[in-house]
């Protein structure tokens, strides 16, 4: 063997191997593209939960912080926007979410001594968001902006995590049942336990 060259020696089943699996995972990918492409409604809903999943850290960092300066472990229950306009002990606001998710409150409160000014209101993915009205926790919605063109369903979510969602376009004024029958018999399906 000449001195410097090296011998190049593989299998070509190894190198077969190699493209079908790249092959694979490009069409994989593209799937994921093209189902969302296909469905923008799907990937509102997923947004929608998303945003409302993350109510839970944005309450238990409210009362365990006690956010509003108030001596009490209480949760945020006035409206969606709070979370961002809602005026801390300093004085400012708090800004716990982002301007655009807050902007997408369905009924922001006006502003007053505890809160700054509304946000220009504006949907997030297709969703508004609201609180929604339940004894002794918190309780927020997401609704469509455009019914059959920004979403097919309102989910609900409380203290406890659980995610509720039934097709339609409103959100109910208070939390419609308090066990899981009464949810169903209200045309509600547990989404997530």
């Amino acid at each position: 063997m000449e001195e410097g060259r090296v011998r190049k020696r593989g299998s070509p089943l190894l190198a077969i191997a190699i493209l079908v699996a790249a092959l694979g995972i490009a069409a994989g990918v593209l799937r994921l593209f093209l189902a969302g492409a296909a469905d923008p409604l799907a990937g509102n809903e997923r947004e929608a939960i998303r945003v409302l999943d993350s109510v839970a850290t944005l309450e238990r960092l409210w009362r365990d912080g006690d956010a509003d300066g108030n001596g009490v472990a209480d949760w945020w229950t006035a409206d969606w926007s709070g979370f961002h306009r809602a005026l801390g002990k300093n004085g400012k606001p708090m800004t716990m979410t982002s301007g655009a998710i807050a902007a997408a409150d369905a009924a922001p409160l006006p502003a007053g001594p505890k809160i700054s000014e509304a946000l220009p209101r504006s949907p997030h993915a297709g969703y508004w968001f609201r609180a929604i009205g339940i004894e002794g926790g918190y309780a927020f919605a997401a609704v469509p902006a455009e019914p059959g063109a920004s979403g097919r369903r309102v989910f609900i979510t409380r203290e406890d995590g659980r995610l509720w969602a039934r097709e339609g376009s409103e959100a109910p004024a208070r939390w419609p049942a308090a066990a899981d029958e009464g949810m169903r018999a209200a045309g509600w399906t547990l989404t997530r336990p």
